[in-house]
This record gives C-alpha cells, structure tokens and sequence, in this order.
C-alpha cells in the first residue's frame, strides 16, 4: 500500500514537470582523455573523479 502511494506521488510530480532526483555531477570529457591517456584505469578516474567507475566509460 505504501509503495503504490508512493508511485503515485512520483507519477504525480512528473506530471507536474518536478525533478525527483539528484543531478548527475558533470564531467570534464578532456580531463577524462587525458587520465586515460597517462594510463589510468577507469575505477581510478572515477575515484579522482568523485563519481562510480562506470561514469568515465560512459563520457
């Protein structure tokens, strides 16, 4: 019951335009090029970076 008011409270706001999420942090796609280019991995990166290790795989 709780999850389905919920749903609907979600459902709700999009409809009304509201975001209910957090943005995603932005990414510097050269600084990301140049790590891979001194050879660091992508977990690497992303831990340097502040965001998961699929995120700079993903720019």
């Amino acid at each position: 019951m709780i999850r389905e008011r919920m749903q609907a409270g979600r459902e709700r706001a999009k409809a009304q335009g509201k975001v209910c999420h957090r943005p995603r942090k932005k990414l510097d796609e050269r600084e990301i090029r140049r790590l891979y280019e001194l050879g660091l991995s992508a977990r690497s990166i992303g831990k340097s970076l502040g965001v998961p290790q699929h995120r700079p795989l993903e720019a």
